[in-house]
């Protein structure tokens, strides 16, 4: 009786780790299908998504260069800028800047200085920090900006708008197209 229990712990044995190794086979095989499987739809995801947004940025750039047009084409703001009064400079690119929805308005001199601005952080006078990456930004054919410029008066200077959802973060020009803080 001994040979035969030692015979069929043998085969118990065998088929055990014969089952133990198809197991660990299926469950790799699995493993690597489904990894694949999962990683083929992120990668699609991520591309539909990333179309979206480039969209919704482009109509974004759109709307917001007509409305720079329009200012810079407004009669009161053209008056404020022969002015050269900077109290209503400011005055007309904040209200202006409100209801465009833009969260920045800057007015540029021809020589890149600023004439007025919205923000506190940059004061009349100074170098527009990004005045040489909008104006490459500017000539580059078939971009759309995130943030737009347009001449504001006949006398020289543009007026400049952006929005702070423009920008995902870093500095300066990025793939030619934003200009961030």
């Amino acid at each position: 009786m001994k040979l035969r229990s030692s015979f069929q712990a043998r085969v118990a044995t065998v088929l055990i780790l014969l089952s133990l190794v198809v197991i660990g086979a299926l469950y790799f095989s699995v493993k690597v299908a489904t990894r694949s499987a999962v990683r083929g739809q992120a990668m699609t995801q991520l591309e539909v998504g990333s179309r979206v947004f480039e969209r919704l940025l482009d109509a974004r750039s759109r709307r917001l260069a007509d409305a720079v047009q329009l200012l810079a084409t407004d009669f009161g703001f053209r008056d404020a800028v022969a002015s050269g009064d900077s109290a209503t400079m400011r005055s007309v690119l904040l209200n202006h800047g409100k209801r465009i929805n833009a969260s920045d308005m800057i007015l540029l001199g021809m020589d890149g200085k600023v004439l007025s601005s919205t923000l506190s952080e940059v004061p009349e006078g100074s170098t527009f920090r990004y005045d040489q990456a909008l104006r490459e930004a500017k000539q580059a054919p078939g971009h759309a900006h995130r943030a737009a410029a347009r001449p504001a008066a006949p006398s020289g200077g543009s007026v400049g708008a952006g929005t702070a959802a423009d920008c995902a973060g870093g500095d300066g020009l990025q793939h030619g197209r934003h200009v961030c803080r």
